[in-house]
């Protein structure tokens, strides 16, 4: 019994001694390094290309007619009736082009001119009448037979003619005093009307609506003459141009050829700071003030190898790209630029046709 009380005793000091740090501990072992997976970074590529490298800045142009005939009513306050032309419809002088209501002038008019024409018949059968009263009168004078006879036959052709002159004078103050009337009219009816006085095109017309009437001074109809018009480009950048320079206007959706022209071939006295474009086909639904754009080629570079403008980085003094190795890895190569547009750069070594860079 002694014994085994002994025995637990040890054990005790045994363990107690152990929590004390006097028996050996076992070493704390390295954790192992933690291992991150290595992403595949994915570049993406463009290839070197071959073609023209263009450098060209847009111009501003506007349409400015040398012609131009803006016309209205004479008569204010009447209704209008109606316009006969529209905007592109080309017109001559004298060509009609609108009017107002007429009320009765034109029946007026046509009673008058019907008067007149009666006059006119009387007038012609009174100057027939008379040739053959005086021929008669001619007549009884050779026939007379002593000299109391042919004194009495000539007394009678005087009296005839004086009839005559009295009838014929009485019927040219009619005729007169009705193509008066007439004209008195014919200037009323013309007050309500436009007539076109020089050749072009309409450009503008009035929008009819019912129960318009005609205001002093408004414009309603214009009229530009298109074959003396031209697209102007004014300021510096008129210097970009001389004459006969053929180029593209864009004006709408669609371009047009144009010559520049010597402003003297289009009657205008012309500026120094202004370029002056004649369309080679004119226009005649262009209104003044139509805008355009004129695209200036101030530098091409033919026939040459290229890239995008954002490929190529600066390296110090040097030119760079980047391309992708077999493996994949992004390497660096120096090149040789030349012509910029900024969206394209001309290459003039370091490059092949083909060969693919890095994008980025």
């Amino acid at each position: 019994m002694k014994k085994r009380n002994l025995w637990l005793a040890f054990m005790i000091l045994l363990l107690s001694c152990n929590g004390c740090g006097l028996l050996p501990q076992e070493p704390d072992l390295p954790r192992a390094p933690v291992v991150s997976e290595v992403e595949d970074v994915e570049h993406a590529v463009t290839t070197v290309m071959r073609g023209d490298v263009i450098m060209s800045v847009n111009v501003a142009c506007q349409y400015k007619p040398a012609r131009v005939e803006s016309l209205a009513f004479s008569v204010s306050g009447e209704y209008i009736r109606c316009f006969f032309v529209q905007p592109g419809d080309a017109v001559e002088p004298g060509d009609l082009l609108g009017e107002l209501v007429m009320d009765d002038l034109e029946e007026q008019k046509a009673d008058e001119d019907w008067k007149l024409k009666k006059l006119e018949l009387e007038h012609e059968h009174t100057l027939a009448f008379q040739d053959l009263d005086l021929r008669k009168a001619d007549a009884a004078i050779d026939l007379a037979s002593g000299s109391d006879a042919r004194k009495q036959a000539r007394q009678n052709r005087e009296r005839t003619e004086e009839r005559y002159a009295e009838l014929l004078k009485e019927q040219e103050d009619e005729l007169l005093i009705q193509s008066e009337r007439i004209k008195e009219l014919e200037e009323k009816i013309r007050g309500r009307q436009i007539y076109a006085s020089i050749s072009g095109s309409v450009t503008r017309v009035k929008v009819l609506n019912d129960g318009d009437v005609s205001k002093e001074l408004e414009k309603v109809i214009t009229i530009s003459d298109v074959n003396s018009s031209a697209f102007l480009v004014t300021g510096e950048d008129a210097a970009l141009f001389k004459v006969g320079d053929e180029v593209l206007i864009k004006y709408g959706e669609e371009e047009h050829e144009a010559v520049a022209v010597d402003p003297k071939d289009l009657g205008l006295k012309g500026d120094p700071e202004t370029a002056y474009f004649s369309l080679h086909i004119p226009d005649p639904a262009l209104e003044e003030g139509t805008k355009g754009v004129i695209n200036v080629i101030l530098e091409k570079a033919e026939d040459v190898l290229y890239v995008k403008s954002g490929t190529i980085k600066k390296a110090g003094d040097q030119s760079v790209v980047y391309y992708l190795d077999e493996e994949g890895m992004k390497k660096i190569k120096e090149v040789e630029t030349g012509l910029d547009n900024g969206t394209y750069v001309e290459i003039i070594s370091g490059l092949e046709e083909g060969e693919e860079i890095v994008d980025e």
